[in-house]
């Protein structure tokens, strides 16, 4: 009898909306985005400002925390991620404040972007349309406005994170912020393709890494680790298990784990639903390498599952482009497990209803 995400009838019954589209589609989400921000056009003024913040809430801020983790090493000013309805108090005039709400009417991200407004800061946006639309063409702000109607056909946000995080990666290549060449890109990206191809669909769970991970996760909780320049896909893993696969799950930073975690590991009793997965790169600084073995001993004496993903591209852009990948596949086939429609946030959209 064929596993159940080896059986095409699941994906019919419980992927109406064709999630598994915007995963696959994830390179050329990529590909749209870098290539559109190419044509924004900027005052000079909105170079070389003292500090970059970035505004966004849910799957729209997702691109900001891997931008942060995979650039944070080359930036050479304060970069900061806001999920609040205001700025930081230091944000004035010098400062450079991109607005991100993939619908475009995201309440908090609509009322931060007054709030750069009224300091003054230099004000981007990167959105389908709707209010922040609406804004940006009445005060002639810099937007990245995309069309998500062939790359990300479930419209969700956390899918669609290959056009806000290469719309905003574009933004700060356009201004000087990161450097980043086409070669770059174009690599990074067909290597996400290379790999992806063994966890679609097709390939069956005996072949499937990412199927495999999935059904081990399957009724667990699963502690995404990571470290350095992957930090913000294990964050991207942890929002996409909660909407996606409709499952609790937890991200932590290495080292600073090694400060706290493993002395919480020992109670209660019900800490053996939890399930360990390491993002661990060769890329990383040689004691955070080190740390992860011993990690991986810790875990392995409080009787804790776990499992260890090496990435495999050869550059740090590769092996995020990577991980996103993955983690949207793995994240999705534990909807199918769970037998629940990946698409819909029904808790989300009951929560912004009783706002209004």
């Amino acid at each position: 009898m064929k596993h159940l995400l080896d059986s095409p009838s699941t994906y019919l019954r419980y992927d109406p909306g064709n999630a598994l589209n915007a995963i696959e589609t994830l390179p050329d989400q990529c590909t749209q985005a870098w290539s559109e921000t190419k044509s924004i056009k900027f005052p000079d003024a909105f170079k070389g400002c003292n500090n970059i913040v970035v505004a966004g809430m849910g799957g729209s801020g997702l691109g900001a925390d891997v931008v942060h983790g995979l650039c944070k090493r080359d930036l050479k000013v304060p970069f900061e991620l806001v999920n609040s309805y205001t700025v930081p108090a230091y944000v004035n005039a010098r400062s450079l404040v991109i607005v991100v709400s993939y619908s475009g009417s995201t309440e908090e991200a609509v009322s931060a972007l007054k709030d750069a407004r009224a300091k003054k800061a230099r004000v981007a946006i990167i959105t389908t349309g709707s209010k922040l639309e609406a804004v940006a063409k009445k005060h002639a702000i810099p937007a990245y406005i995309f069309s998500d109607a062939k790359t990300n056909i479930s419209q969700q946000p956390r899918m669609g994170i290959g056009l806000t995080l290469f719309g905003l990666i574009g933004i700060l290549k356009r201004l000087g912020y990161i450097k980043i060449t086409d070669k770059e890109v174009v690599d990074a990206i067909e290597h996400m393709r290379s790999v992806e191809k063994l966890w679609s669909g097709a390939v069956v769970l005996a072949k499937n890494p990412a199927k495999k991970l999935a059904d081990q996760l399957h009724g667990t909780m699963p502690i995404y680790i990571a470290s350095e320049h992957m930090l913000g896909i294990a964050h991207s893993m942890r929002n996409q298990t909660h909407e996606t696969a409709k499952t609790f799950a937890c991200d932590f930073p290495l080292p600073e784990l090694n400060h706290h975690l493993m002395e919480g590991l020992a109670h209660p009793s019900e800490r053996t639903a939890l399930h360990f997965v390491l993002l661990f790169s060769k890329l990383y600084n040689a004691r955070v390498q080190k740390r992860y073995a011993i990690t991986k001993t810790v875990i392995k004496k409080n009787g804790i599952d776990m499992n260890t993903i090496e990435l495999t591209g050869n550059t740090r852009l590769k092996q995020v482009l990577e991980g996103l990948e993955f983690g949207g596949y793995v994240t999705f086939y534990m909807a199918m497990l769970n037998k629940l429609n990946p698409s819909p946030v029904p808790y989300v959209d009951f929560f912004k209803a009783q706002l209004r």
